[in-house]
């Protein structure tokens, strides 16, 4: 178990390239699920604490998650309807810095679980589902999007860290308002709108 733990941490592979960046976690090889769900959960909880950071640097970022058919061309690449699923969301779905997730990976968060209860890890698997879906929140728009301001994301991150790190993507947050406001851009200031609603909401 402790291997497969340690197999899971190490599958999520990542490929940089202009202003993009990719993760991806393969499934082939793998019938017990439990280095997929592994590696699932620490690209998520990797992409939640990115998208925080990237706030606080004043360099917001969009993005997609999706589960689908893909094809590693090499150790660096990945190649497949997933990454079209993934872009489409990112580009057209988003709109706004949030990381939205696919219909896809939300079934199967949901069913992983399930599924996996008969199996000798089965207890391990659904805990760690359980846990990956609590990354997980619906936005005002209907939308399923990475809860990074969440209660599971906070158990990841002492206090005062989490405090300091909130109070300076705040400050981001406020200086696009004024400067949409400054300019008249109203496109921009509903982007930003909506993402200090979020912040409000998860101030606690």
């Amino acid at each position: 178990v402790q291997q497969q733990i340690k197999e899971g941490k190490e599958s999520v592979k990542t490929r940089g390239f202009s202003d993009s960046f990719i993760m991806w976690v393969p499934f082939r090889g793998d019938e017990e699920q439990i280095r997929s769900i592994i590696g699932v959960y620490s690209c998520m909880a990797t992409c939640c604490l990115l998208h925080l950071t990237a706030l606080c640097e004043g360099r917001p970022i969009r993005g997609g998650i999706e589960i689908g058919p893909g094809l590693e061309l090499s150790d660096d690449e990945v190649y497949g309807s997933v990454l079209e699923k993934a872009h489409f969301i990112e580009s057209t779905l988003a709109d706004y810095p949030r990381i939205v997730v696919g219909d896809e990976l939300l079934k199967y968060l949901d069913v992983a679980g399930n599924r996996a209860r008969a199996t000798p890890l089965g207890s391990i698997i659904e805990s760690l589902a359980s846990q990956t879906r609590r990354l997980v929140t619906q936005d005002s728009d209907g939308m399923w999007m990475l809860d990074f301001l969440g209660e599971r994301v906070s158990e990841l991150s002492k206090t005062e860290i989490r405090q300091e790190l909130f109070t300076r993507a705040q400050n981001y947050i406020d200086e696009q308002k004024q400067i949409a406001y400054d300019e008249q851009d109203s496109k921009h200031l509903s982007r930003y709108f909506r993402l200090g609603a979020y912040f409000e909401e998860r101030a606690a």
